[in-house]
């Protein structure tokens, strides 16, 4: 496999992990979530249907930022006595054609 790393010993394996801390790194970034366009259908007295558009945007240590992913939310929830739960959750990624 590609993803393999050599490791004879305790001391290899150290000195592998050690090198990885101090090669890779990782600038801070954050990450914006939105959500919008929310429609809600019943479908009968326990369940409903949602739809609603998502965008997340990346913003690095320097302030850039890039749009990470958008797409579409498409979601079924279960009601019942005790409040509401996700029975499916399903994201369709705006580079899918499904999506439109």
């Amino acid at each position: 496999m590609d993803n393999e790393m050599e490791c004879r010993s305790r001391g290899m394996m150290r000195d592998r992990v050690t090198g990885l801390r101090r090669i890779n790194f990782y600038e801070p970034q954050r990450y914006l979530h939105q959500i919008s366009g929310l429609t809600i259908d019943p479908v009968d007295n326990h369940n409903v249907k949602c739809r609603s558009n998502y965008l997340v945007i990346r913003t690095t240590g320097d302030g850039a930022m890039t749009l990470y992913s958008a797409g579409v939310y498409l979601d079924k929830i279960v009601l019942n006595g005790e409040g509401a739960k996700f029975g499916s959750w399903f994201p369709i990624h705006a580079a899918s054609k499904r999506c439109w």
